[in-house]
């Protein structure tokens, strides 16, 4: 029986090569997209999954609140909270500390010498907290000495090659002595925080005198990323409200002469690649939004697949009633009917399958490329995905399946090899509202579609206030010594030299990078009740606004004098101050809380965008250079054509001054534009993926189109001999999508104003939606389902009348 049912499954297969050609293509393309889509939101999802005991490890993050407004709200912690905790919680088993913003510079050995990235300072039961894969070393101890360095495998090998690392040395910025504890198998991509070096905890309060375990600490050190692992068991509400006594009682006396507090929350190491986008993540994190947006367009995929298959097995078996009551009227049963159709849709499903693995193998890198969605080998081994996803290819294809068998087996076999049935096979009422369905989506994923692309555009296009083009940033040396400042020096002065060099500054940060200093200031100093405003800090010479082309719109730049007490700030800053105009500002004393020094405001500058257009201006306060060690980066200007020789001479005055040190460069507009990264990811992935579910849309679309004018084909030729023009046809025809259409549209609409106004929540600036976002999609649609139709009907009535009556 079963050979039977295949046989005849090959036979239909070959038979109706195109109509089957349709639904293998309609299939594998849906079922292939929304499999890519599964595994991006598999490898979303599979972030930091393969800690252990990652239930009850938390990371500690803490929020700032002036006047009872929160003022910042941070991933990071200071640095005695950890150790305090654990005194005062015995829920907490253990802790973690880490912290990357004291641990900047170059390591290196007689071979090889590299500037820390992706490095932190870590506390001494890392390992024991974190399961990764320690190579060699103890877990216990790796992390406990004063100096001790643990490397992954692949900086490991960078480093000594194939020499067994363990108590070589590794200096860091050419003064301390580091020795080799440890190694750690390479960190794998799925993890919020990246690292290749590790540094002991123990080295970093030595270095900076235990600054981070003092009373002050508590309240200007919040560098610090602060893991606990908590006892199974534990009511997380109330360790959280716990913490508010701990700050009391520690620092709530500062606290309250500054009218501020410190909140801090706990959430799961599990929840923070998706839902944490606080101030001074490790990391730029995904977005549990994006991921919900991909899984509903992945469905939807697969949806118009299926719709597709159900119209066009029915279509299609317009040519099979004969074949249907032949084997009625020779003794099958109905049921056999049923498995007959179901089996056939089966061997489809599976057909496309294989063919949708085949495709993603060979167009994967051509994707990853043109989307940037990488899929690590980590998400091809999540099987929770696997069976979410198989477990949804299995549902679809048997219910897909059940519909047009249903039908089919429900005929009667004399009214079939009479002829009749045949108008309302199918089920007309379910056909539109499969028909309506694909209308709505396809006018949603348009709607959705345009809006992304405007939105990502509308943000590349704005002015953000700051000249960056044709500006290379060169990273200073690490490597300070007594000669540092004449070298610094020096190699400004070499550099305007180069004729291709217009201007050179020197300042901490440059746009597009996030300010990690921030510093809270009182307005006016004479009142100690005043509230203090967080303001976001940037060590600036006195050729920084005007590389940049900052515009002053009071005062002046940095003069001569003490330009080390003298400030310059933003308009955003001016407002939270709450002077009421610029020339307001120009002259007035402001206190720096965290140093406990005044500041004289000489100048104002426009707003700019220092970070994405995501956010909101920041108010900033430059500072002047107190000396070049402050400062981080060097501002390059550079006005050639031929950018290789230009980076060439750079690197040549380079070495001529700081000799062997590690040369690094980077284009301005590039930073600036990773700022946008994760946006255009998800507008190319939001077009794509649409295209791709429009485009099966529009099959299906041809396919239902053509089964209404199979079914009326003996109709269309007996009105065209009495006279019924092409134009007449079309409008019978045409009339019944088009009230569809409307419907779909009254749905989509409104709809997709509220998902998409609400998207655009997220940005601080953003496009305004305009009608013809809404009304462009429908005319689309519109003009594709008339040009389906009008080619249809004009293949049927430009065929012979007689052969259509003869034969129906």
């Amino acid at each position: 029986m079963i050979k039977n049912h295949f046989i005849l499954f090959l036979r239909n297969l070959f038979k109706y090569k195109l109509f089957s050609a349709i639904n293998i293509f309609g299939l594998s393309a849906g079922i292939g997209a929304s499999l890519l889509l599964f595994l991006y939101i598999g490898n979303e999802l599979s972030y930091d999954d393969f800690l252990e005991n990652k239930e009850n490890i938390y990371r500690l993050r803490c929020d700032n609140l002036n006047n009872g407004v929160y003022a910042e709200r941070m991933a990071v912690t200071n640095g005695p909270i950890a150790r305090a905790s654990k005194a005062a919680f015995p829920q907490i088993e253990e802790y973690v500390q880490m912290n990357n913003a004291y641990l900047e510079g170059v390591v290196s050995t007689g071979n090889y010498k590299f500037r820390l990235k992706n490095s932190f300072y870590a506390s001494e039961a890392f390992f024991k907290v974190f399961s990764y894969k320690l190579l060699k070393g103890d877990r216990n101890t790796a992390l406990k000495e004063i100096q001790s360095i643990v490397l992954s495998e692949s900086m490991a090998k960078k480093f000594f090659g194939n020499e067994d690392p363990m108590g070589k040395i590794i200096k860091y910025n050419d003064r301390f002595p580091l020795k080799v504890t440890g190694v750690f198998e390479d960190v794998p991509p799925n993890t919020h925080m990246k690292f290749e070096i590790l540094v002991s905890y123990a080295t970093l309060l030595r270095n900076f005198n235990n600054y981070v375990e003092t009373e002050q600490a508590w309240i200007s050190d919040e560098t610090h990323y602060t893991y606990l692992k908590l006892k199974p068991g534990t009511d997380i509400p109330k360790l959280e409200a716990a913490f508010a006594g701990l700050v009391q009682k520690k620092i709530g006396h500062l606290l309250k002469a500054k009218n501020q507090d410190k909140v801090f929350s706990l959430m799961p190491i599990k929840d923070i690649h998706l839902n944490s986008d606080f101030d001074s993540e490790i990391e730029e994190n995904g977005n549990k939004q994006t991921v919900i947006f991909f899984a509903i367009i992945a469905v939807i995929i697969l949806v118009i697949g299926w719709v597709n298959y159900i119209n066009l097995s029915i279509a299609t078996s317009f040519n099979r009633y004969k074949e249907i009551g032949m084997r009625l009227v020779h003794g099958a049963t109905k049921k056999q009917l049923k498995y007959q159709f179901m089996i056939e849709a089966i061997m489809i499903n599976l057909i496309a399958i294989v063919i949708s693995i085949i495709t993603i193998k060979l167009i994967y890198p051509l994707f990853s490329s043109y989307t940037g969605m990488e899929i690590n080998s980590t998400a091809l081994k999540n099987t929770k995905i696997w069976f979410v996803f198989l477990g949804i290819i299995l549902l679809g294809s048997f219910f897909s399946s059940i519909y047009p068998s249903y039908i089919l087996s429900s005929l009667n076999p004399v009214q079939v090899l009479k002829g009749k049935n045949q108008k309302t096979i199918g089920g007309f009422s379910f056909r539109k509202i499969l028909i309506g369905t694909q209308f709505a989506i396809s006018v949603s994923l348009v709607i959705g579609t345009i809006i992304v692309l405007k939105q990502v555009s509308f943000m590349k296009m704005e002015d953000p206030g700051i000249t960056i083009e044709e500006t290379v940033i060169v990273q200073r040396p690490d490597v300070i010594d007594s000669t540092w400042s004449a070298k610094h020096e020096s190699f400004k002065n070499e550099l305007k030299s180069l004729a291709f060099v217009e201007q050179v500054c020197f300042s901490r940060q440059t746009p597009g990078e996030l300010i990690n200093y921030t510093q809270g200031f009182i307005k006016d100093i004479n009142d100690i009740k005043n509230p203090s405003f967080l303001m976001y800090n940037n060590f600036v010479d006195h050729d920084f606004l005007k590389l940049y082309n900052l515009k002053l719109i009071a005062g002046n730049d940095f003069m001569n004098g003490n330009k080390d007490l003298n400030v310059i700030i933003s308009r955003r800053a001016l407002k939270t101050l709450s002077y009421k105009t610029p020339e307001e500002a120009i002259g007035k004393i402001i206190l720096n809380e965290g140093w406990n020094v005044k500041h004289k405001i000489v100048g104002v500058i426009e707003d700019f965008r220092q970070q994405s257009p995501k956010e909101e201006y920041l108010p900033m306060v430059f500072m002047h250079c107190p000396n070049p060690r402050v400062a981080a980066k060097y501002s390059i200007k550079i006005k050639t054509n031929d950018m290789k020789s230009a980076l060439t001479g750079i690197e040549a005055k380079w070495k001529s001054i700081f000799h062997d040190e590690v040369f690094e460069y980077f284009f301005l507009n590039e930073k600036y534009d990773n700022q946008y990264k994760s946006d255009i990811q998800f507008g190319r992935i939001f077009l794509l993926f649409s295209i791709i579910a429009i485009s099966i849309a529009c099959v299906g679309l041809f396919a239902l189109t053509l089964f209404t004018i199979l079914l009326r084909k003996k109709e269309i030729s007996i009105r065209k001999v009495i006279g019924a023009s092409v134009n007449d046809i079309f409008m019978i025809f045409a009339k019944d999508y088009m009230i569809l259409v409307l419907i779909a549209s009254v749905i989509a609409i409104p709809f997709m104003y509220f998902v998409m106004n609400k998207w655009l929540q997220d940005y601080a600036v953003k496009i305004p939606l305009s009608i013809w976002f809404f009304l462009f999609p429908v005319f689309l649609l519109v003009l594709i389902v008339g040009i389906s139709i009008s080619s249809l009907v004009l293949k049927t009535t430009s065929a012979n009348p007689s052969k259509n009556l003869r034969t129906e």
